[in-house]
């Protein structure tokens, strides 16, 4: 065999035959078949894969304002406005709603109070009160006790509140029951919610409740009522009657 032919026998592409000491297959990425990172980690969110750095505080699956068993507070932030904490004592994580945005905090090493944080989202509580911190900048958060007691009705169920004062008294109507707080927190009564009465003229709305030991007579009509004690505006009047004692005060639908 001459130079000529050696040197295109050396320089030839086919691959050697199989026993013949060829190297394993290796595949290689054709052009246009690998993902920029962004899409990459998009695609992973949805498995057990992640991205490092891509991490963000959850969002609840369930809706939260109807879980009961969740201690929640809610608070009034300088700059945010309401906040809402809800407690989960059996998982230890704490699910905080702020500007539309709802958010799932683990707890973390705290020198006072309790601190929550996942992401770019940290909130630390202490005797009352709160610190919202978001993407490094802190602002301070008060307990709304009010708000915390509504919040908490409607975790239970309660499609409308009214108070009163002289004696101060609280009525919540739910689907199942109609409850009354009354005398400063000192006697409670418990009835199951009965069907409602509607008035065709003035749209008022009547329960009536008997349990065999007390009567609870409930009326709420849609018009303008101001608590004759803070002056806060409510859109029905409500007046009841426990065992033969009138009340008066207003009320409002929660949402």
């Amino acid at each position: 065999m001459d130079r000529t032919l050696r040197r295109r026998h050396r320089g030839s592409r086919t691959p050697p035959r199989s026993g013949q000491g060829a190297a394993p297959f290796v595949a290689r990425p054709r052009a246009g078949l690998l993902l920029p990172l962004a899409t990459a980690c998009a695609l992973a969110a949805g498995t057990a894969l992640g991205c490092a750095g891509s991490a963000k505080p959850a969002a609840p699956t369930v809706d939260l304002t109807r879980r009961p068993d969740l201690e929640a507070y809610a608070y009034r932030c300088e700059k945010t406005g309401e906040a809402v904490s809800r407690y989960d004592a059996k998982a230890n994580v704490m699910w905080v709603s702020f500007a539309n945005r709802t958010v799932r905090l683990e707890q973390v090493e705290a020198a006072s109070g309790a601190r929550y944080a996942s992401g770019d989202v940290t909130f630390w509580t202490h005797q009352g009160e709160a610190r919202l911190i978001r993407h490094g900048r802190s602002e301070r958060c008060v307990q709304d006790l009010e708000r915390t007691q509504i919040v908490r009705a409607e975790a239970r169920g309660v499609f409308f509140r009214g108070v009163g004062n002289e004696p101060g008294w609280v009525l919540d109507i739910g689907p199942k029951w109609i409850t009354l707080t009354t005398d400063y927190d000192q006697r409670s009564f418990r009835f199951l919610t009965p069907p409602a009465a509607t008035d065709a003229t003035s749209g008022a709305k009547t329960y009536a409740m008997a349990d065999g030991r007390h009567e609870l007579h409930v009326t709420v009509t849609p018009k303008p009522c101001r608590d004759d004690r803070s002056g806060e505006a409510f859109p029905e009047a409500v007046e009841l009657v426990i065992d033969g004692q009138p009340l008066h005060g207003c009320g409002r639908p929660l949402d």
